[in-house]
């Protein structure tokens, strides 16, 4: 299906390699000429695999790829993800090479403000302040290996919190949004890891340029600087995050020497009315430095006027907001959801919807919209998240607690402090069945069976890729005895992961057997031991789905994670990588990505390790035995939910955990998950795409549409990107809006000009007691 453009939009349309900036006020059809862009470059023949759109929120990118849909026969392989969306598959593709597990799970606000009270920072205040400057030296910090001296370089004392921080998300198997950033940075700096991702995508294109740090564009200037093909596209009069290191000037600058781009700029509106493009303007005027030019476009209508008020109090101005939205309920017949009242704060936000409420008008706020974090959703929540990652000491600790009075709970903490136990081994049955978590591995590595594993993989996904080589080694009574390694050749092609492992097609045709003859035999190999490799969660997930994608059905494996070992009882390392545990250890062999190389690197390591778990196993099986009475029945209703996890889908799975909980009303989070689920990847892939999802929501309007017809009172960032028929910016009045505690008058400006910005058709501006400048310069009345 063609899409009509402009000759603006044409032009920008056709030029669809090398380096490119586009300024495209609201309004323009910047979403539709990124669609365009994208279909004439595959139209021409660039690969769809090899493309790469990148936006700022999740909202966002799904309304890009509807309209792809729309546009394009077939949008397979082509990727369109946010900025940290792109980070954490980057992450994942690379987590062996990072020293990281591939399974990690990423920590949402919720997560990080938890990790921060359990390291001793428990007052409000003091946890977003510790945040804010721990995000800003991570920001700053130029890869991981050297974080630990970064941090005590830039925060001297609170160095160490902020390792003790790091060292909890480590353990919990989890990153946060800026170790998304600060590890993809890391890995793209390697020189063999870098050129992989250049030849990954061949054409890149960027939304919302004005919200991208520079950070953020060193990752995406990797990615296209060997081609040029890069395209930056955004609206520099709606900056607005600046104090979230946002520069755009300064990255415009530096992409103009990185990539030379020819520059366009779309200047014909055709969502507002020539009124509400008026009052923009006349604010605009007032900037220090205007960046684009917003016309309406040919036929545009005049639209109703911009509507003001000023009252003399609070109550009076809520009263005319009231009587204003309900004429247009009633008399325009618009809906409560077709509004929305914008405000410069949140504390605001909840005054106006409160003075609404009062008058029967049913309000909602961010707060309301963020329901991953009201009533028992955190803890339904944190039962889905270890369900995915049984290492999630954060997920663990709240469902325990959920289970405790605060008393209980403090005398379970304090028992548990001195030993090196987690909070998530109190929710492992296996534990409690061993008498302790590492007895089993001890036992079976002194007087039984072992098998280290290690694969190489087409990819990274469990439900889609492919095993092209898999080595093991079995240990009987701590020594090596049998030694099983095949290639197989994969069905669909090796494709770009024969860079990492060196195997090439060619190799693997003449080399390679089939898969289910190689895995009957792995089967048969591994019978009766214990799978132990380093990462190896995402090497029995490959066994196991690759058997039963070719008809056979293995048996679900204990397994232990060497990774997780050297964590518990390994002395501090700059990091957990395979390499680099090797090195720390002084083993004779080192790690290459061949599977028996790394194999028998990990029978040495884990040599090591177990001789290391001896001396605590007695205050382990104490704390085990002390708590087995009060913990065992809820560890092993988890494990039966995890075994559901292949079959279940989510919100099914949900539904199971709200019948045998009384988790109470999880109605929005059962919404959210059964809207999200992606049906063409298995249950548990969809589950963790889920999590993910709901962690990288850049606001909580992002789930808006879940929301029954209520009127949206939010933040004016809160509500960039969306529009509505009708806008009410009340409480423009003076040090309010603009803000006083801002020293950005600029950014202040801009901010207004967003809200300015969101209506389709109505806008209605008002203040009480002394209005600010504002007023005056969007409607050019005097007050």
């Amino acid at each position: 299906m063609a899409i009509p453009l402009n000759a603006e939009q044409t032009q920008i349309v056709d030029h669809w390699w090398g380096g490119v900036l586009v300024l495209a006020p609201v309004g323009t059809g910047k979403t539709t000429v990124l669609t365009a862009r994208l279909a004439r470059a595959i139209a021409a023949g660039v690969p769809p695999a090899q493309t790469l759109g990148v936006t700022f929120t999740n909202r966002a990118a799904r309304e890009w790829q509807q309209r792809l849909q729309q546009l394009l026969p077939d949008t397979k392989g082509i990727t369109v993800k946010t900025f940290h969306g792109l980070c954490a598959a980057l992450v994942r593709a690379e987590a062996a090479a990072l020293g990281i597990p591939r399974n990690f799970t990423i920590a949402d606000e919720a997560d990080s403000v938890a990790l921060v009270n359990a390291i001793g920072i428990t007052n409000e205040k003091e946890v977003q302040d510790f945040l804010k400057v721990l995000r800003d030296v991570k920001t700053q910090c130029p890869e991981v290996s050297g974080l630990r001296d970064w941090l005590e370089a830039k925060l001297g004392l609170g160095a160490e919190k902020a390792w003790a921080y790091q060292t909890a998300l480590q353990q919990n198997h989890t990153l946060d949004f800026e170790d998304l950033v600060l590890y993809a940075r890391t890995a793209l700096r390697d020189a063999e890891v870098g050129e992989r991702w250049r030849q990954k995508y061949q054409w890149v294109q960027v939304d919302e340029v004005q919200d991208t740090t520079l950070v953020e564009y060193e990752v995406v200037k990797h990615l296209a600087i060997a081609h040029g093909n890069l395209a930056l596209i955004g609206d520099l009069d709606q900056t607005i995050y600046e104090w979230r290191n946002a520069q755009p000037h300064d990255l415009v600058a530096a992409f103009t020497a990185d990539f030379q781009p020819v520059a366009y700029a779309l200047v014909y509106n055709y969502r507002s009315t020539q009124n509400l493009l008026k009052t923009a303007t006349q604010l605009a005027a007032h900037f220090g430095d205007r960046h684009t030019t917003c016309l309406p476009a040919p036929n545009t209508e005049v639209g109703p006027p911009v509507q003001t008020f000023v009252g003399k109090t609070p109550d009076a101005e809520i009263d005319w907001l009231s009587d204003r939205i309900q004429e247009l309920a009633t008399q325009n017949k618009l809906s409560y959801a077709q509004m929305v009242v914008l405000a410069r704060t949140n504390k605001r936000c909840g005054i106006l919807a409160q003075g609404l409420g009062e008058r029967n008008i049913p309000c909602v706020t961010a707060d309301t919209f963020a329901f991953l974090r009201e009533g028992n959703i955190p803890t339904a929540l944190a039962y889905l998240k270890l369900l995915v990652n049984p290492k999630d000491s954060t997920a663990a600790r709240r469902i325990l607690r959920s289970h405790c009075s605060e008393a209980e709970w403090d005398a379970f903490w304090q028992a548990t402090q001195n030993t090196d136990l987690q909070s998530s081994d109190f929710l492992d049955r296996n534990g409690f069945h061993d008498g302790e978590p590492l007895a089993y591995l001890q036992a079976q590595y002194h007087q039984g069976k072992v098998v280290v594993l290690d694969v190489e993989t087409t990819g990274l996904s469990p439900a889609r890729d492919e095993i092209v080589e898999i080595a093991a080694i079995a240990l009987h009574n701590g020594q090596p005895r049998d030694r099983f390694h095949e290639f197989i050749c994969p069905v669909r092609g090796v494709g770009d992961s024969a860079r990492i492992h060196g195997w090439r097609q060619e190799f693997l045709q003449a080399k390679g057997k089939p898969a289910k003859e190689v895995l009957a035999r792995f089967g048969a190999f591994a019978q009766g031991g214990l799978i132990v490799g380093h990462n190896v969660g995402f090497d029995v997930a490959m066994v196991t789905a690759h058997a039963r994608r070719v008809g056979l059905i293995l048996p679900r494996y204990r397994w232990e994670d060497t990774w997780d070992l050297a964590q518990r009882v390994a002395p501090p390392v700059p990091n957990y990588k395979l390499e680099t545990l090797s090195q720390h250890f002084a083993l004779p062999t080192t790690p290459n990505h061949h599977a028996l190389d790394d194999a028998q690197t990990t029978v040495e390591l884990l040599s090591r390790l177990v001789a290391r778990l001896a001396p605590h196993s007695a205050a382990r099986q104490a704390a085990i035995a002390r708590y087995h009475r009060r913990w065992y029945p809820l560890a092993q209703q988890i494990a039966d939910w995890r075994e559901s996890l292949s079959h279940m889908r989510p919100a099914a799975l949900l539904e199971r955990l709200h019948q045998s909980l009384d988790l109470g009303d999880v109605t929005p989070l059962r919404d959210f998950v059964a809207a999200r689920d992606d049906r063409t990847l298995e249950p548990i892939t969809a589950l963790r795409d889920l999590l993910e999802s709901a962690a990288m929501a850049k606001n909580s309007l992002d789930r808006m549409a879940l929301q029954e017809n209520r009127l949206p009172v939010v933040t004016v960032h809160q509500a960039k990107g969306l529009e509505f028929e009708a806008v009410f910016l009340p409480c423009l009045n003076h040090r309010e809006f603009p803000a006083s505690f801002n020293n950005n008058p600029e950014e202040e400006k801009r901010l207004f000009y967003v809200g300015l910005t969101r209506p389709r058709r109505h806008l209605f501006l008002s203040a009480h007691g002394t209005p600010s400048d504002f007023l005056g310069w969007a409607t050019a009345e005097y007050f």
